[in-house]
């Protein structure tokens, strides 16, 4: 997986207000249904966070070693009492990287 730090913001849709202590994950999924988290990275009281992720290789099960295939990535934004959110790179390529920084408005359950 390639290295990437990606700035994001975290705030309650209702209220305008930042979310502290929100927790965000770099995540990684393959074909074959294997997930890899990074994180969690945290929000600061301003609601600010950065997903500061390392290169490395993440070896997917049932390939062979000349058929890497591929990881799906995604941002997932967790906090207690509110809906999930995220954001998904699908096949587009650094779209996550391009599209950055996020704010994520958040809903109470």
């Amino acid at each position: 997986m390639p290295a990437t730090s990606i700035d994001c913001t975290v705030i309650d849709a209702d209220l305008q207000q930042p979310i502290v202590y929100a927790l965000l994950y770099m995540v990684y999924e393959g074909p074959n249904g294997d997930k890899v988290m990074e994180g969690p990275f945290l929000t600061d009281e301003n609601g600010h966070g950065r997903i500061d992720v390392k290169k490395r290789s993440i070896w997917m099960k049932g390939t062979d070693a000349f058929f890497a295939g591929g990881y799906l990535r995604h941002i997932e934004v967790k906090v207690t009492g509110y809906k999930d959110s995220g954001y998904w790179e699908n096949f587009n390529f650094c779209l996550l990287e391009k599209k950055a920084p996020f704010t994520f408005k958040l809903k109470h359950e």
